[in-house]
């Protein structure tokens, strides 16, 4: 064998290794729940914020905020709407 071949055989075990531990490294961090709560949250964050959006696009604000307020009114007066 020519020591070029040798050298790239070499290499290229080398390279695998390297990918190997990566991808071990990578996979490890996916495992951990570091930071996942703040994820989760950041998620249901905007999918209200998108819901809210809809509402507000789709022009059906108004209508439930008729409806609701008497009702909210009703539940800190303690009066029936």
């Amino acid at each position: 064998m020519s020591n070029l071949m040798i050298r790239t055989q070499v290499e290229l075990q080398n390279f695998t290794r390297a990918v190997a531990a990566a991808m071990t490294g990578a996979v490890e961090r996916v495992r951990r729940e570091d930071g996942q709560d703040l994820v989760e949250y950041g998620g249901l964050l905007i999918l209200v914020a998108a819901i809210i959006g809809a509402l507000f696009a789709a022009g059906i604000v108004g209508d439930f905020t008729s409806y609701v307020k008497p009702a909210v009114k009703a539940i800190f007066t303690g009066s029936p709407s």
